[in-house]
């Protein structure tokens, strides 16, 4: 519009995702038939953290590929089986995806490379249902999920977009249902996203867990880099023992209940931003 001499169009941030969360979440509460869970108590944990997949978009299985090449995955309740986007639930296909599209990170085509067999081979991996088909784009009624929320510390949230590299990906910032469901469910998160979503969630009222996760991921624009430092900090995070968890615990406590607390207390989600 410039070359019009003409203003810029004036553009506003509409949060459906995080309206609809919290939409669904009132009406459920109001209903009793959603149950809180309770997280991050003082206890031991038989699993350290929780990820989450339906659809197959290249960075999801990427990375649990890498957790197992990590043998992290050993850690955590992890859901990927087949899906209702295309091929979804074929290994196989995704083994050639995945080797095909990081050329331009050599140790993630050398980690799947070693792993042809075990990845083309890999069994569906549920865990609170086995219709992935069905949108689960909000809250939903019932516990199953509580199980998987009380027994870990942290999730590994896979966002909608993550590669800042491949032409045909959205480098965008996407914030969807995902981590405002990590924000109801009071579950701290680590966020495979492109670098400054988690910038996006303070700007919107939010506070993220700086000081307790390393989020220095979220400034990486290398997504092999990426993808490196969110192993790591995970590593960290599953290795934490007795008094360190627990004083960890009790300090991501006060963070998820002030998220908690915003988000119950939402009246905006628009957001002007370019306007005078």
């Amino acid at each position: 519009r410039a070359g019009y001499n003409l203003p810029a169009i004036k553009a506003m941030l509409t949060l459906d995702f995080e309206d609809n969360v919290l939409t669904t979440f009132s009406v459920l509460q109001e209903e009793g038939t959603f149950v809180q869970p309770n997280t991050l108590e003082q206890k031991n944990y038989p699993k350290k953290f929780l990820n989450l997949n339906r659809r197959w978009r290249l960075h999801r299985p990427t990375f649990v590929a890498l957790l197992k090449y990590t043998h992290l995955i050993n850690q955590g309740y992890v859901s990927l089986a087949p899906s209702d986007d295309g091929g979804s639930g074929d290994w196989e296909g995704a083994w050639a995806t995945i080797v095909t599209m990081h050329q331009d990170f050599p140790w993630i085509v050398s980690a799947v490379w070693d792993m042809k067999e075990e990845l083309i081979n890999t069994p569906p991996m549920y865990l609170d249902t086995e219709d992935l088909v069905t949108n689960r784009a909000m809250i939903e009624p019932g516990n199953n999920i509580n199980h998987y929320y009380e027994n870990t510390y942290f999730s590994l949230i896979s966002e909608t977009n993550y590669y800042t590299v491949h032409p045909g990906y959205e480098r965008s910032q996407f914030l969807s249902e995902k981590a405002f469901k990590g924000i109801a469910y009071k579950h701290p998160f680590i966020l495979l996203s492109t670098p400054g979503t988690l910038n996006c969630l303070t700007k919107i009222g939010y506070q993220t867990f700086d000081g307790l996760i390393d989020e220095t991921y979220d400034t990486i624009e290398n997504d092999g880099d990426r993808f490196k430092a969110i192993l790591n900090e995970t590593q960290r995070l599953c290795d934490l023992k007795e008094t360190k968890l627990n004083k960890w615990l009790n300090q991501a406590k006060e963070v998820c209940d002030y998220n908690y607390n915003v988000l119950v207390n939402k009246k905006i989600f628009q957001h002007k931003l370019n306007y005078e």
